[in-house]
């Protein structure tokens, strides 16, 4: 299974909004912006960032449970030998 462009790219976006998130929490990101100064811009950020990372792996979930009910997964196909 691989990520599609789309789910690399809202990676990258949740990734990008964790990092400020977790130096605004410890109290460093008061020189980005005054804004960040506050712990609730940074649990902010954080839940940002985290919904983000999720919503690029989604896809790779949906993919493997609907496989899963259909019994197409690679845990339970054969190869060519008959093994499991």
């Amino acid at each position: 299974m691989r990520l599609h462009i789309g789910s690399i790219i809202i990676l990258i976006c949740g990734l990008a909004a964790i990092i400020p998130g977790i130096m605004t929490l410890f109290g460093e990101g008061e020189w980005v912006h005054e804004l960040l100064r506050q712990p609730a811009g940074a649990i902010a950020l954080l839940v940002i960032g985290v919904s983000c990372v999720l919503a690029a792996f989604f896809p790779l979930l949906a993919t493997y449970l609907t496989g899963r009910e259909h019994g197409d997964t690679k845990l339970n196909k054969k190869d060519s030998d008959g093994n499991r």
